[in-house]
């Protein structure tokens, strides 16, 4: 088994396709809350090991049961080269797995930042139905490509798992939560002292009793303060 040979058995070109539904979901979270890099980068991690899973059981199914033969239609892969063997294929699926699992486990414990929570147990299930789906297209016993479920279930983990799935993780980083926090507690600290500023430009409200605009020529009580005209109703110089 050569380096050569395993690249070609991956399939490199169908990753972009399979990273384009997790890209979106991870884009979605990113518009409404900050996302982790880590969090991003285990999951495209993870959605790159699940697709070389699939393409490595696949070129394996069709080997096995005859689909891919000496008289096959375009490229050849590894196994129909004789570049590898059956046995060299088992391997690097059963490797594939391991990261599968691995880069998975790593995904959920950055963005739960527990696997034993409710959500993480889901996703954990989630992601070892991935696998199974991911090897089950035309490998093992009934494999549902060959049943015309192909399409089916396409939609399911290339759509509706990739996006939501993607979104979902990605929105609720355990790190970004904090973050979030900590911005939202200076906002509300900026929003105090800008109100304090307008009572009374930083000045206690009985001292004196200032007015709104006593010592604040900087500020003036006018609609035309943000630089606008009132009459002409167009820019002037500042």
């Amino acid at each position: 088994m050569t380096l050569k040979a395993s690249i070609k058995s991956m399939r490199l070109r169908t990753l972009p396709l399979s990273l384009a539904g997790v890209i979106l979901g991870v884009t979605l979270a990113a518009d409404k809350t900050d996302v982790s890099p880590w969090t991003a980068a285990l999951i495209f991690l993870t959605t790159v090991c699940l697709q070389i899973l699939s393409n490595l059981s696949n070129e394996l199914g069709d080997t096995l049961s005859g689909t891919d033969s000496a008289d096959r239609q375009g490229p050849k892969y590894a196994l129909g080269s004789r570049d590898m063997t059956i046995g060299d294929i088992k391997k690097l699926i059963l490797m594939f797995i391991g990261l599968c699992v691995i880069s998975g486990l790593a995904m959920i414990q950055v963005s739960f930042g527990s696997l034993f929570k409710t959500e993480s147990i889901c996703l954990e299930a989630l992601g070892a139905a991935a696998i199974v789906g991911a090897m089950k297209y035309t490998l093992g016993k009934n494999p549902y490509g060959y049943r015309g479920l192909g399409d089916v279930f396409v939609f399911i983990f290339f759509g509706l798992v990739s996006v939501l799935g993607g979104s979902g993780t990605a929105a609720t980083d355990y790190a970004s939560a904090g973050l979030c926090h900590r911005m939202l507690q200076c906002r509300c600290a900026e929003c105090q002292q800008h109100k304090r500023h307008e009572d009374g430009c930083g000045e206690p409200r009985d001292r004196g009793h200032q007015t709104r605009n006593e010592g604040c020529e900087n500020i003036p009580d006018r609609p035309d303060r943000i630089g606008l005209d009132p009459d002409a109703g167009l820019l002037r110089d500042l």
